[in-house]
């Protein structure tokens, strides 16, 4: 508990008793309205377990805090991941949507001449990259290095360009 409390009229015009607990909060209200005008002796009292109301010397209600404000935080706590859950639904059907929409893009371009030619310019540098990576390694046939096709070549150009795109 944070040491916070509070007496007071709430909006439904009832007396109430508040403890706070960092974000978190738990209260009792006697069920009675606010007579205006009219003086009472209003107390409220906390023992570290329990809250209770008093009214004119008469026990109004009263509250065990801990399992009031561990509900509250587990259902701040759903809450939080229902909303967190949706955020990521949300999130996954964008990503699928710009996926589809860059796939959609890259496949038009390739279609161009434009696309051809840079495709195949793409597909050359990265196949010329690869045999100077062979020639410069004597290690390479160790390492797994190996020639590019040029089926693989052209392959590896369209996935850096959705890539880029």
């Amino acid at each position: 508990m944070s040491g916070r409390y509070s007496l007071c009229a709430t909006r439904e015009n009832k007396w109430c008793f508040t403890i706070f607990s960092g974000l978190d909060e738990a209260h009792i209200d006697t069920g009675i309205p606010v007579v205006e005008k009219e003086w009472v002796h209003l107390v409220g009292t906390y023992d570290g377990t329990m809250a209770r109301l008093w009214l004119d010397s008469k026990l109004m209600a009263e509250l065990e805090v801990a399992p009031e404000i561990l509900n509250k935080r587990r259902e701040k706590e759903e809450d939080r991941q229902q909303a967190a859950e949706v955020l990521e639904a949300q999130e996954k059907r964008a990503r699928d949507h710009c996926k589809k929409q860059t796939d959609e893009q890259a496949a038009a371009f390739f279609k161009t001449q434009e696309g051809q030619t840079r495709m195949r310019q793409a597909a050359m540098k990265l196949m010329e990259h690869a045999d100077f990576k062979l020639k410069m390694d004597a290690h390479a046939a160790e390492k797994g290095l190996k020639k590019l096709s040029k089926r693989e070549a052209q392959t590896m150009a369209r996935a850096e360009y959705r890539t880029a795109l």
